[in-house]
């Protein structure tokens, strides 16, 4: 990157049409901002293409932990209604 900065500092002019606007900066410079710009654009298109996929992994993940939950109480009041909880069993005289 240092040695085409150093190869391309010949100055360039870049107009934008609708405007009357003339930038003058070297060739580098324009290089980079290019570069920059696909690599953010490529960076948020790959974001927003994979959303999809996280949000519907977060949602199976809530799911799991909901059943999961539910099996282990469900399996709690089993052994509390079949007498074979904690509790020692009471002693009669």
């Amino acid at each position: 990157m240092i040695v085409f900065a150093i190869k391309n500092r010949h100055l360039v002019d870049v107009s934008l049409w609708p405007l009357d606007f003339v930038v003058s900066w070297p060739l580098f410079v324009f290089v980079y901002i290019g570069g920059i710009a696909g690599f953010a654009g490529g960076a948020t298109v790959a974001w927003l293409s994979a959303a999809q996929r996280h949000r519907r992994a977060r949602r199976r993940s809530a799911e799991k932990q909901v059943k999961s939950t539910e099996t282990a109480r469900l399996k709690a009041d089993a052994k509390v209604s079949t007498g074979t909880g904690t509790t020692s069993p009471a002693v009669i005289d």
